[in-house]
């Protein structure tokens, strides 16, 4: 799939049938890498598809930033808007500094 990335002009693609792009995340990569594609598996591309798949790389890209600044759990929740583990996180980091832990 890296290959077809230098082929920013290209409309048309079609990965069904292509034991190359059998994996699960093929249709969204092509997606997020080839900004010419109108047209992906037969069918046009339609601005929400290239939304979902713009934010789902971007929410990567934020974890993967994160995890590269050394970035605890907490920061790693913050990042993908995981509010239930975020506070979770929160409870545990109050907790430890009432015991004089450093944590998180």
């Amino acid at each position: 799939m890296a290959a077809l990335r230098p082929l920013t002009r290209l409309r048309a693609l079609t990965l069904a049938g292509n034991p190359a792009a059998a994996g699960p995340g093929a249709r969204a990569w092509a997606l997020a890498h080839l900004p010419g594609l109108a047209f992906l598996d037969h069918a046009r591309v339609s601005p929400a598809d290239r939304a979902a798949v713009r934010e789902r790389f971007q929410a990567r890209a934020r974890l993967r930033a994160a995890r590269a600044r050394g970035s605890g759990l907490c920061a790693r929740a913050r990042v993908l808007g995981r509010s239930g583990a975020l506070a979770a996180c929160r409870a545990a980091h109050a907790a430890s500094q009432q015991h004089g832990n450093v944590t998180v």
